[in-house]
Parts: C-alpha cells; sequence; structure tokens
C-alpha cells in the first residue's frame, strides 16, 4: 500500500504541474520573452498575438526576436509588411 501511496503522490504532483503550464504558458512566454531575451519566446508571443488578430502588438515581438536574430522571426516580419 505504501507502494501505491508514493505512486499516487508523484502523478498527482506531475499533473498538477502540467495543468499550471497549460495554463499559464502566456505568461511564462511572455515573461522569458521580456526578462530574459529569449528571442525564441517573443516569437512565439507574435504567433499568439497573431492568431488572436492583434498584428500591430505582434510585429513589435516579431521585431524583438528579428533583432535577437531568430530567422523566422525576421521571415515572418517580413510577410506582415
Amino acid at each position: 500500500m505504501k507502494k501505491y501511496k508514493k505512486l499516487f503522490i508523484f502523478l498527482g504532483s506531475i499533473s498538477g504541474l502540467s495543468l499550471l503550464s497549460y495554463y499559464f504558458k502566456s505568461d511564462l512566454v511572455r515573461w522569458s520573452c521580456h526578462e530574459e531575451n529569449n528571442p525564441a519566446s517573443c516569437f512565439i508571443m507574435g504567433e499568439e498575438l497573431l492568431h488572436d488578430s492583434k498584428p500591430e502588438l505582434a510585429k513589435s515581438y516579431y521585431q524583438r526576436s528579428c533583432t535577437g536574430k531568430y530567422e523566422k522571426a525576421c521571415a515572418r516580419l517580413k510577410t506582415l509588411r
């Protein structure tokens, strides 16, 4: 029985962390872009904003990502102009 209790706690912890990361994904990506200057995160934010029909804000994230030498962002930025 003790073995199953440990397994249950482990699986519950993993499930809880998965749910948290799912619900706060946008916040985590935005934080990574702004605080850690991660160009890939800025690109992901641009993609999310473009999908949400906010192209002007998306362009600013693509520009930030392109400045960080993320080539996909530079290519996407060219298509939006």
